[in-house]
Formats: C-alpha cells, structure tokens, sequence
C-alpha cells in the first residue's frame, strides 16, 4: 500500500491534473486498466478554510509571508492548548470537549497557498441557495425547532452517529480523525473515511437506507452518471415532513 499525504481532498479529488505536475516530474502511476492511481492512505488535516474568508474579496492565494505568519500562529495556539493548566468542570456549567491532545486540526495551510479549499466558484465560496433549496431550508427549520425530539428520525445524522462531522460528502477538515483510505476499481472510486468507518449499511436521515459513512462508492469517470445504489431514492417513513422526501 502506497502512503500519501495531502492537505485537501477538495484539490486532490477535484484539482488533480497532470498540468499542475512540474515539467520534469515523473508521470502519474496508473492503474493496470488505465487510469490515474490514487489509490491509498490519504490525511486532508489543513488550517486552509473551506471558504474564502470576505474579507479577502478575489484574492486567490496567500503570500508567503502570510503563510509563515499562520503556520506560527497554529503552533502558538497548540503550544498554549499544551501547556493551559487543568480546569475542573463546575455543576451547571460547561463541561466542554476533548482537551487538545485529542485534536488533530493541522499546522499548515494546502500547499498552492489557496486561500479557500474551494476552487470554483472563483470566490472561494458556496454559492447561494436556490429558491427552492432556501424554501425547503426555512422549511425544515422551522419543524425542527417544535419537533427536534418527537424521534430519531428527527435528530440529524452526525446526532446518531451516521455521519462524522467531516466524513462527507463534502469532506471537511475540522477537529479530528482527518484521514481516509481510497481505493479504486475500473468502475468506482471508493473514500473510506476513518470517522464511523464501522458502519456499512444503515438507517440515515429521515429513515432511509444509505451507504455507509466510513465508505462512499462514486462511479468513475470513466462511465456515465447514474444513481447510487443505497435506496437513498426511497420514500421516508410516514408521517416524516415533507424535506424529508426525495423529488418525485
């Protein structure tokens, strides 16, 4: 098995190309049918945001000098994290989270000094919502607030332990347990992500069957564009709201 390292799955997955290699670099390994190999133990711990900060506008890369300046400020922040001094949790207040020798958030930002993970939009950012997706958003929020509780199937799929907090999709680098396995085969490319790695087919958000969070099967590019075999089409439970419903 092949061990890589890299910063970002969004530029690894979606900013791969031979052009981005230096001229005398060698070429890409391929599969035996053919294909770029990707295959093996990926990290995509990174201190570069998924989104272009605003205040930025359309600056699409970090000086050097900037980089150097947050690298410090991220060994500065774990050295002060290392050396903070216990606190005891008090009855009624916050019993807060791991402490930092749990935390693997990275010290470093991708190495094209890109100031956003995300690559298109040109800005850096996430595009607006849809009126139809800002609809079915209010919509949704607006029931949860009454009926968070009523069942599990109200609770979302991070909540019940479906989907880590950054196994995807999309992957996003955040606290911990920053690394995956990809492995290919000549029809798909399948992420297995170290957060939940333990499930393989299970109940998910709304009560549906879905592949499981450790791994996602994505057709390659090699074939046509076709739904992912995990019922992920299938009706919710009755009685489940309306956002909880596939498009007919």
């Amino acid at each position: 098995m092949k061990l890589h390292c890299a910063a970002a799955v969004f530029t690894m997955i979606v900013g791969l190309t031979l052009s981005a290699l230096p001229v005398a670099a060698q070429p890409a390994p391929r599969t035996p049918w053919g294909q770029p190999d990707l295959q093996g133990i990926w990290d995509f711990r990174t201190i570069t945001p998924i989104e272009r900060p605003e205040e930025l506008g359309d600056q699409e890369f970090w000086t050097a000098e900037e980089v150097a300046s947050q690298e410090q400020e991220a060994l500065d922040r774990d050295r002060e994290l290392w050396e903070a001094e216990a606190r005891r949790t008090e009855a009624g207040g916050n019993v807060g989270a791991y402490n930092n020798f749990w935390m693997d958030r990275g010290t470093k930002p991708v190495e094209t000094r890109r100031t956003s993970l995300i690559i298109d939009p040109p800005n850096g950012r996430l595009p607006e919502l849809s009126a139809v997706g800002q609809r079915r958003t209010d919509a949704r929020r607006e029931y949860q607030e009454v009926h968070s509780a009523d069942s599990y199937v109200n609770r979302n799929s991070s909540d019940r332990c479906i989907v880590g907090f950054n196994a995807g999709p999309p992957i996003t680098p955040l606290a911990y347990n920053q690394n995956m396995q990809l492995f290919q085969t000549p029809d798909h490319v399948v992420i297995y992500t170290e957060m939940d790695v333990q499930r393989s087919t299970t109940a998910s958000g709304c009560g549906r069957a879905t592949l499981a969070a450790g791994g996602r099967a994505i057709p390659s590019w090699s074939r046509p564009r076709t739904s992912a075999n995990s019922g992920s089409g299938s009706r919710s439970p009755p009685g489940a709201p309306d956002w909880c419903q596939p498009p007919t």
